[in-house]
């Protein structure tokens, strides 16, 4: 029997469902999770890449995690964006997101095989990061605190907790520990210019409906109400099996009882194409927020990004549904300092916003991937240039009413 410790801190929620499922796979192989990585014989630590700031924290805890005589296994998204970097500094094993089934190599012994383990719905969470979880959550309810908090407690706990405390401000307006998961598809349709994730899901392939399906229905059975549609590329639904996400919608949204569902992260390619079909599913009360990463509000820098680039479409499909459901939460994530992008190119960006009214967001500063498009693409901006453009976003959604919550490489605004 091995003692196993797994960290999953600082990474999205489909990471941390896989750690969950890696959770699984080993206990019921009748190995012990342990709380504390002093006790552990494996470190499993979940990586994530998507932007600069997660990037650093996941080698961050690389360094921490490597103080201990524990063996590491690498898994995530970093071994792969950012593969030069991690080459350098960690020779242990790797196993990428897209090869989870790897592990099976690893532990040979094992008589269950992680392929035969079912998708868990539950987040994994670091132990440490559930308890400042449940005492952020505790604080924001009081106004007075708010400032203490922010300015003054958060600095004194992430030191007794470590970096959590950053990934819990980006993400606690509408990522919560109740929520029930469903992962409706893997992998990414999709060929962003800036982005080094595609190369550690691989390609895209959906979960059948039907599944889909029993998996929300037990959910509901065990007494959740709050349901979240996780994957890289969720509005790609159904492409590879004669399927589309509104078909998806449309099964979920006619199950009877009382729930709300979020769409996490819908690309405004696959959100203007069903703008007609997702209206009329809207209708019916059961989806409450709507993720749409917009990434930039400039038609030329998306074409850069190779991303959707009709803003017009994209500006009216959104405040069609913010004007006909007022009620339904849109969020969107953005990114200063692409290159090539000019001032003016960046202020495009915080004026839709503005026009858009989002009720939340994040706006993540530029980072470059190994092997993406965007590393070629030149004159990069400055990081003097992009921290200038941080301080002006940050007056000028202070300016809206928007509150602000900055970290070293993001700002978040809600």
């Amino acid at each position: 029997m091995k003692k196993i410790y797994i960290y999953s801190k600082n990474v999205c929620e489909r990471r941390k469902l896989d750690a969950r499922r890696i959770a699984n796979y080993f206990t019921i192989n009748g190995n012990e999770i342990v709380s504390n990585p002093k006790n552990a014989d494996i470190i499993i630590l979940s990586t994530c890449g998507a932007t600069g700031e997660c990037t650093d924290l996941s080698f961050s805890a690389l360094k921490k995690l490597s103080k201990y005589s524990a063996e590491i296994i690498v898994t995530g998204c970093v071994p792969a964006t950012d593969k030069k970097k991690f080459d350098e500094v960690f020779s242990g094993k790797s196993i990428i997101a897209e090869e989870l089934d790897e592990f099976d190599k690893s532990f040979a012994g094992f008589k269950i095989k992680l392929k035969d383990v079912e998708d868990t719905n539950r987040s994994w969470i670091t132990e440490d990061q559930d308890l400042a979880y449940l005492f952020s959550k505790m604080m924001y309810k009081f106004s007075l605190t708010k400032k203490v908090y922010f300015y003054c407690v958060k600095k004194f706990l992430s030191y007794i907790f470590g970096d959590c405390f950053i990934i819990l401000e980006n993400s606690m307006r509408y990522i919560k520990n109740d929520y029930y998961y469903i992962t409706t598809s893997w992998g990414c349709s999709q060929n962003c210019s800036y982005c080094g994730t595609k190369f550690a899901v691989g390609k895209f392939h959906s979960k059948p409906i039907d599944k889909c399906v029993e998996e929300f229905k037990s959910g509901l059975k065990k007494g959740f109400t709050k349901f979240d549609i996780e994957g890289e590329d969720i509005g790609g639904y159904g492409i590879d099996i004669g399927k589309t996400f509104p078909d998806l919608l449309d099964e979920l949204t006619k199950i009877e009882g009382k729930y709300n569902i979020t769409l996490s992260t819908l690309n405004p390619i696959w959100f203007v194409k069903y703008k007609d079909e997702i209206l009329d599913i809207l209708s019916r009360g059961k989806i409450k927020c709507i993720i749409i990463p917009i990434q930039s509000g400039n038609s030329r820098i998306l074409t850069l990004m190779r991303r959707y680039s009709n803003i017009d479409k994209m500006r009216k499909a959104i405040m069609q549904v913010k004007s006909s459901y007022p009620d339904i939460a849109i969020g969107t994530h953005s990114i200063i300092g692409f290159p090539t992008e000019t001032f003016n190119e960046f202020r495009d960006t915080l004026d839709f916003i503005k026009e858009v009214n989002f009720n939340m967001g994040i706006i993540n500063l530029m980072s470059f991937k190994s092997g993406a498009e965007a590393e070629k693409i030149s004159p990069r901006i400055s990081i003097e240039e992009i921290n200038r453009r941080k301080k002006y976003a940050k007056k000028y959604l202070r300016k809206l009413g928007y509150r602000i919550y900055p970290t070293k490489k993001a700002l978040t605004f809600g």
